[in-house]
């Protein structure tokens, strides 16, 4: 009977198809590259920086909060930065992330794990190519996520972050101009964009490269999860078995290596002991400020 109910709940209980979509993967892939061919090298400080904040958002909000629930973001304006990285880091809506998260933990290599390289083949779960829509997703899996407002609100308008990127992207280009040439010409530069030429007029080519790193960290950022949905589950030893990324290069997916001991203990709000987890020291600082709270109980 026990088993005839749980077949029934998994069937039938269901909750709306779930839209899960990598968007622009090969874009942010020729951003990584053009940056290589044409030896853009000044770039590369901005683009391990977008790389590292949206990894965090990643790996802080939308797995470690969102999809196990062991850490809770308290400042409003962080979870709304947060979302937005998710989204312009390429993992789509974070709320879709993590009940596909859960889903993964759950039905671990087997049929129903959404990019297990045992099922979807190792190169499909190394590049995303997992973005179709999830029919009947059991509730079980939206439990706690369909209540939030603020990554549901994202969820259903997931083109805003775009948005918030360009009109980002163009604060940033006016505030460094500003430092440098001050109000006076930098206004006159932005009243005449199309036919100034004065000293000011390199800023558009900063501002659009500034961008350019910006979607080539976000490809750096697809090849750490990359690293951990692929070549972290296909341990020689067969499905269920999971790959540890050796503790001196925990920074390549940010403690997301520790693979093994995260799937052990998956409430736990560190995914591994010491340098294991190098995110685990950010957390504890932002909890330290105020920023989130740590749920040590669950």
């Amino acid at each position: 009977m026990r088993d005839w109910l749980s077949n029934f709940r998994e069937q039938h209980l269901t909750t709306y198809t779930l839209k899960f979509r990598i968007r622009y993967w090969w874009f942010t892939q020729l951003c990584l590259l053009g940056i290589i061919v044409f030896g853009k090298w000044s770039l590369i400080p901005y683009v391990l920086a977008w790389w590292f904040f949206g990894a965090m958002a990643i790996t802080i909000y939308a797995h470690r909060g969102l999809s196990h629930n062991s850490i809770t973001l308290k400042w409003k304006w962080l979870e709304h930065l947060c979302c937005s990285l998710c989204i312009l880091s390429n993992i789509g809506s974070p709320l879709a992330w993590a009940v596909v998260h859960r889903m993964h933990h759950v039905y671990l290599d087997e049929e129903k794990d959404p990019h297990s390289p045992h099922q979807i083949g190792f190169l499909r779960s190394l590049t995303h190519r997992w973005d179709v829509p999830f029919e009947n997703v059991p509730l079980r899996f939206t439990r706690g996520l369909l209540r939030l407002e603020t990554p549901r609100w994202y969820h259903d308008n997931s083109f805003f972050p775009f948005i918030f990127f360009t009109i980002f992207i163009w604060a940033v280009t006016v505030a460094y101009g500003t430092t440098i040439y001050g109000f006076g010409e930098l206004g006159y530069y932005m009243m005449n964009i199309f036919t100034y030429d004065g000293p000011a007029v390199w800023l558009q080519t900063w501002g659009l490269e500034f961008a350019w790193a910006g979607f080539a960290g976000v490809a750096l950022g697809q090849w750490s999860m990359g690293i951990t949905n692929a070549w972290q589950h296909s341990d020689k030893r067969g499905k269920g078995h999971i790959r540890n990324v050796p503790w001196y290069l925990s920074f390549i997916n940010w403690g997301e290596g520790s693979h093994d001991y995260h799937h052990s203990y998956p409430k736990d709000y560190s995914f591994g002991k010491g340098l294991n987890d190098p995110t685990q020291y950010f957390i504890i600082l932002l909890e330290k400020v105020g920023a989130l709270s740590i749920n040590r109980n669950i």
